[in-house]
């Protein structure tokens, strides 16, 4: 990227799974950045990913648990579409009203 953009130095910054791969750049570039930002990303090993996994479930309630499971199990997920998933969501009472609860957050 540094070199498509004729960039010395840059700062990155990645998301979730992009954090990942961020990091593997960052320890083979380490010379071409200038900053390094990580937002709400994934574990570089497996036992953090594990640890990570064991937190959220810890902080996740029953029922939300459930719904993402079925979420999954679901064929429209399965097809991992954007808008599969969104049609899922929407005729699924009680994901609209997780969403409804998100948005007034």
């Amino acid at each position: 990227m540094h070199k498509a953009f004729n960039l010395e130095k840059m700062n990155l910054m990645a998301h979730s799974w992009g954090g990942l791969l961020t990091v593997y750049y960052a320890i083979k570039y380490l010379d071409n950045l200038s900053s390094l930002l990580l937002i709400n990303s994934t574990g570089a090993s497996s036992a953090w990913r594990d640890i990570s996994a064991k937190n959220l479930q810890s902080r996740t309630a029953r029922e939300d648990s459930l719904a993402c499971a079925q979420l999954m199990q679901s064929e429209d997920f399965k097809k991992r579409t954007q808008k599969h998933s969104l049609n899922f969501l929407e005729s699924s009472s009680k994901a609209h009203s997780m969403i409804a609860d998100w948005q007034t957050v």
